[in-house]
C-alpha cells in the first residue's frame, strides 16, 4: 500500500495554474479536508511557488484566499460577486433546488451555510447529483464570507 495514498475520510484537490498580473510565476496548490465538509474546511496543504522565465520578480504572492479559490473554482481571481450578506437569497442555488431548501425552512445563505453534505442528501427533492450542485453554491458563500471578513 502506498503512504502517498489518503484515507477515505480526506479529500484532496489539487491544480497548478497561473495567475493574472504575475507573469512567469506558476502556482502549484493542494488542499485536503475531511470528507463531506463544506468550503470552510478546506486547508491549504502545500504551495508550491516556481518561476517559468527566470528569478521570481512578484512584490506580492496571492492570499490565501485567492489560492484556495483558485483550485475549488478553477477562477484564478473569484471575488464576490456581490458583497456577502447573511440575510441574502439562494441566489446561486437553481430554482428547483431552492424550493426544496426553502420548504426545509433553509431561505437565507446562512441557513444554506450551516448544513453539511449529508443534510443536504437528506432533504427531499435535492438527490446526489443535487447536493453536489447545493454544496458547490454553499462552498461559494463560505468563500465569499471569508473574504469579506478578512476585508472588513
Amino acid at each position: 500500500m502506498s503512504s502517498a495514498s489518503n484515507p477515505p475520510d480526506i479529500e484532496t484537490r489539487a491544480r497548478t495554474f497561473h495567475l493574472p498580473g504575475h507573469p512567469g510565476v506558476e502556482y502549484s496548490v493542494t488542499l485536503v479536508r475531511p470528507a463531506g465538509r463544506g468550503a470552510q474546511g478546506w486547508t491549504l496543504a502545500e504551495v508550491t511557488v516556481r518561476s517559468t522565465r527566470g528569478p521570481l520578480a512578484v512584490e506580492k504572492f496571492a492570499s490565501t484566499e485567492q489560492l484556495v479559490a483558485a483550485v475549488l473554482y478553477e477562477d484564478p481571481w473569484h471575488m464576490a460577486e456581490t458583497p456577502y450578506d447573511s440575510t441574502r437569497e439562494l441566489d446561486r442555488v437553481p430554482g428547483q433546488y431552492r424550493r426544496a431548501l426553502y420548504l426545509r425552512g433553509v431561505r437565507t445563505v446562512d441557513d444554506l451555510l450551516e448544513l453539511s453534505d449529508e443534510q443536504i442528501l437528506a432533504i427531499r427533492g435535492i438527490g446526489a447529483r443535487g447536493t453536489a450542485i447545493v454544496a458547490d453554491a454553499r462552498d461559494r458563500y463560505a468563500v465569499d464570507r471569508a473574504m469579506t471578513e478578512r476585508a472588513g
